[in-house]
């Protein structure tokens, strides 16, 4: 019997909680964490299996894909900063370099069949 490792968030749950949490029976958890370094690290070690973007865990070669019922719902990606920022040549030269790895790593993190859109 697969063991796995769920996230968890003290605010409420989280997209991968209610995921995981909707397939997975709660006496095959083994951990819980609300933060996804500690899940890969248990990922690598061999606990169980846990959800992770797929940015953490593609080119992971300690780590396999595993072919899940249903897809996770895509989860949006926020990148805020104040207004006051905005004309900041430091701020404008991060926004520009995020934009260029979305552009060119976005099939990594919205793979085939989910939405994109980076703009």
């Amino acid at each position: 019997m697969q063991s796995f490792l769920a996230h968890e968030d003290a605010t409420g749950p989280a997209a991968p909680q209610r995921y995981l949490s909707a397939l997975v029976p709660p006496e095959r958890m083994v951990l819980r964490s609300n933060t996804t370094q500690a899940l890969l690290e248990a990922a690598r070690a061999g606990l169980g299996c846990a959800v992770l973007p797929c940015f953490v865990g593609e080119g992971d070669p300690a780590l396999r894909r595993v072919p899940a019922p249903r897809a996770m719902p895509p989860m949006p990606l926020w990148l805020l900063y104040h207004e006051d920022l905005r004309r900041s040549p430091r701020v404008r030269a991060a926004v520009a370099f995020i934009d260029e790895v979305i552009a060119a790593r976005g099939a990594v993190l919205a793979p085939a069949g989910f939405p994109f859109d980076p703009a």
